[in-house]
């Protein structure tokens, strides 16, 4: 793979990690008012798409929470994903280990963080679900691996094989 490619995918999952970690940080009231954001902006998205009046107000925020979780650590997991297979290749099960462990570091790290922002807490629940979307991740990224390594060697090989 192109050294510009492995280059932007590392500092990718770097701003990822970011990303997540500064989440973790927000005080209570900043999540509520992202999450108020996130779902008039959807909203809108919605009723634009549909051609009529959408309104999400029985959309439990604990439900908008688990779906911030599981987009984080999906998106992570696939930069770090494609990162280490652009880096290393694609090992099979050899690279599961070795790109889950950091994920369920990321994952613990950022429930703990959670504890330093004002009125937060941190939940197993979460760290369930940001681990079961580092798996979905990882799948994606193999999948797509996969292919591209299979399209690499049909290129490679004689015509008509």
């Amino acid at each position: 793979m192109k050294k510009w490619l492995q280059i932007l995918l590392c500092i990718l999952t770097v701003v990822a990690l970011c990303f997540i970690f500064s989440n973790s940080l927000k005080a209570s009231a900043k999540v509520q008012s992202t999450k108020k954001r996130v779902v008039k902006t959807v909203e809108v998205v919605l009723e634009k798409v549909l051609d009529r009046p959408v309104s999400l107000d029985k959309v439990n925020d604990n439900t908008i929470s688990k779906i911030g979780h599981l987009l984080e650590f999906f998106i992570f997991s696939v930069l770090f994903t494609s990162a280490a297979f652009s880096r290393r290749g694609l090992y099979g099960w050899d690279s599961f280990s070795g790109i889950h462990f950091p994920c369920a570091f990321v994952a613990l790290t950022d429930e703990h963080l959670q504890n330093l922002g004002k009125g937060r807490s941190c939940r197993v629940s979460d760290v369930i679900i940001d681990l079961s979307a580092c798996i979905a991740g990882y799948a994606l990224s193999c999948t797509i691996f996969y292919f591209w390594e299979r399209r690499k060697k049909r290129g490679n090989g004689p015509s008509g094989s």
